[in-house]
């Protein structure tokens, strides 16, 4: 469905559907999304919880349904409880509760252990953070809301309406993050070569740098690296790195003058499969390495 060159050259990509007559956009879009919150309410309990963060997101990203946290507890899922810890807002016993049973069902996960920080009362800190410095990875789940909307999603709905939906699932997930401060609070300098507080940083800093799912987390590690072993100019230089690599791989993932395009949507939905695939940093590895073996087969 290609837009005329006039609205190509002017209209931002992402509203594209806003430009086309109602029973093509708005109304469509409207259709499309009741057909996949019947799938998703039909399927298994990540798909159910699915449906309730993206029906249940005010403005700034927050999610509201607090049936949420009752799935969560009904079952084992980390992922779940990650999503229902956003329902806590403000309500720090809720928080702390709520990270703890993410912490419980995901022991070796170093973000589970930096939410239980960031909700726990002082005096389990020396508790928590020793559980951090023993993780293995760092793990926000940055592709799961979209993992079961592709597999709920029904066949009836039309490819160009699925462009739409995908930035806008993967807008929350993006927003889906935590507070890690507690995290930089703790590793902040001066600290002391040999402390316990060096070490337990420098033992965070590796794992999320090698074992992280998303690029914020490999720029917190590098972050902490650089207060610990690594030189400044060697942590700007990956971290200038790992920015580098969604800026470069962003004409694979989308057509900006022509998205509802059948090469618009070949290129977003190939962007969100691998996403769901490789996660977030390997997606953008994998454009990135793409388009590198086609300039250099030019």
């Amino acid at each position: 469905m290609p837009a005329p060159p006039q609205m190509a050259a002017s209209a931002p990509a992402e509203l594209a559907i806003e430009s086309l007559p109602s029973h093509l956009g708005s109304e469509a879009m409207a259709q499309a999304k009741a057909a996949l919150w019947g799938a998703l309410e039909a399927g298994p309990p990540r798909w159910r919880a699915a449906a309730m963060v993206l029906r249940g997101t005010d403005a700034a990203g927050r999610i509201t349904d607090p049936a949420l946290r009752a799935l969560s507890l009904a079952g084992v899922d980390p992922v779940m409880d990650q999503w229902a810890l956003h329902t806590c807002g403000e309500a720090r016993a809720c928080a702390e509760a709520q990270a703890q049973r993410w912490a419980q069902h995901d022991g070796d996960n170093l973000a589970a252990w930096a939410a239980v920080l960031q909700h726990a009362p002082p005096q389990r800190q020396e508790e928590i953070l020793s559980r951090m410095a023993q993780s293995t990875r760092f793990e926000l789940y940055p592709t799961a809301l979209t993992a079961a909307v592709l597999q709920a999603l029904p066949d009836s709905v039309p490819a160009y309406l699925q462009v739409q939906m995908w930035l806008q699932f993967m807008g929350i997930e993006h927003v889906m993050l935590h507070d890690f401060r507690p995290i930089a609070l703790y590793c902040r300098e001066p600290l002391a070569p040999g402390s316990v507080a060096h070490d337990r940083c420098t033992t965070m800093a590796r794992t999320m740098i090698a074992h992280s799912d998303t690029t914020i987390g490999t720029a917190i590690g590098l972050r902490l690296a650089e207060r610990t072993y690594m030189s400044p100019a060697e942590s700007k230089r990956q971290r200038d790195a790992l920015y580098a690599v969604p800026a470069q791989a962003l004409d694979e993932m989308f057509d900006f003058q022509q998205p509802l395009s059948c090469e618009g949507v070949r290129r977003m939905r190939n962007y969100v499969q691998l996403r769901v695939q490789k996660g977030e940093v390997g997606a953008w590895q994998a454009l990135a390495a793409a388009r590198a073996a086609s300039a250099t087969a030019r």
